[in-house]
């Protein structure tokens, strides 16, 4: 497969001209610099489409663990490839526009794909889990087209979200009743011109973020493993690295293993039954939280499900391939003020927690999985 890190993805979703569609600099300069991401969740043979130059510090570590020189896994993005070898991190037109021999009918499957991401794909998902039980404290989320309609003139607050956003960004928090030229009356007047509608839906109290992993195993997705991560702003900050069981006796501290062994198998249900194998959507995850309703702890089981890969998949996958059974970690996210900054944080980390690896695991240290000059992501265990 040839692989690419485009983080861009939701933009694309969300632009009317999505087939020609050039991100803002900052977020191209991002997508450079986190370009070699793949590595830790790539196959073997895989090739990664990336012109990022790295350091002789990132090679040695990068041939300790994964055993694979750098020059072999590296293509270049300026050929064409075919449809069915491109593995994005989101498929999308302007991608698959860009980098691949398309027909028609592999457009058509991008315009599935990017129906099922809009954020309406909840509802259905949460109307199953009220069904089967679960979701009995909270009401569905709504679809709402006409400013009128998102602020009723009532004093109760709800989430508006834009159709198509990712890491928390297109995500406002605010009451129905605000003054005809708030700021926030704006963003989403610009939403619903762009997009058509927005979903709005009932504010909790969030105790914790996570979500549960999914994978295309033959015609159906199965349970691939938790993610727990964490926000500032709502804007996604980092995941916590460790064994799934582990992650998993942190979710049940909070709520049940019934409930929340039926709310994975809901997921598992729906994601067959609405997304095609053929679409080629390999990695799905959905984002749920533990709220605080009432004084009681309850598992909101579908806040998000974003048909692409995650970061909190890059961390699943990163815990079980390379990580020493039974220690914890995180890995975070970074941006650094200039190219200068980035060598001295990783000077400074590889000197304060010196990587040690055991048979091609992490037994404890810092390391960079990325080769980014203002971008970075960075793992520490221990």
């Amino acid at each position: 497969m040839i692989r690419i890190y485009n983080p861009s993805h939701d933009m694309v979703l969300a632009e009317p001209r999505r087939a020609s569609f050039t991100p803002h600099k900052l977020i191209q300069k991002f997508e450079k610099d986190l370009s070699l991401l793949p590595l830790w969740y790539c196959e073997p043979g895989d090739k990664i489409i990336s012109s990022q130059v790295y350091d002789v510090e990132f090679e040695r570590d990068i041939q300790q663990l994964l055993s694979v020189s750098l020059s072999d896994v590296m293509v270049s993005g300026g050929g064409k490839f075919k449809f069915s070898e491109l593995s994005p991190w989101g498929i999308n037109e302007a991608v698959v526009r860009s980098l691949t021999e398309f027909s028609s009918s592999d457009l058509e499957v991008v315009e599935t794909v990017r129906e099922l991401s809009h954020r309406r794909t909840t509802i259905p998902f949460l109307t199953e889990m009220q069904d089967c039980g679960l979701f009995k404290f909270g009401s569905l989320p709504v679809e709402l087209r006409s400013i009128e309609d998102v602020f009723n003139g009532s004093s109760e607050q709800v989430v508006v979200k834009v159709p198509y956003s990712s890491s928390g960004r297109g995500v406002m928090f605010v009451q129905r009743n605000l003054a005809d030229n708030h700021p926030f009356r704006k963003r989403v007047q610009s939403a619903l011109d762009q997009m058509g509608s927005v979903i709005v839906e009932q504010m909790f109290d969030k105790v914790l973020d996570f979500a549960v992993e999914f994978e295309l195993r033959g015609d159906k997705y199965v349970f691939a493993g938790y993610s727990v991560f964490e926000t500032s702003n709502g804007a996604y900050t980092g995941n916590f690295l460790g064994a799934n069981d582990v992650l998993r006796s942190k979710l049940l501290e909070f709520v049940g293993a019934d409930e929340l062994d039926k709310a994975i198998s809901v997921c598992e249900n729906m994601l067959s039954k609405m997304v095609s194998p053929s679409l080629g959507v390999r990695a799905v995850g959905v984002d749920m939280m533990v709220v605080n309703a009432g004084g009681k702890m309850e598992l909101h089981p579908c806040v998000e499900v974003n048909l692409r890969m995650t970061m909190g998949f890059v961390a699943r996958l990163f815990s079980d391939r390379y990580v020493c059974e039974g220690l914890t970690g995180k890995m975070e996210v970074i941006r650094h003020k200039s190219a200068d900054e980035a060598r001295n944080f990783d000077r400074m980390m590889r000197a304060k927690s010196p990587l040690e690896i055991c048979g091609n695991r992490i037994k404890s240290g810092y390391l960079r999985l990325t080769c980014g000059q203002e971008f970075n992501v960075y793992a520490v265990i221990g």
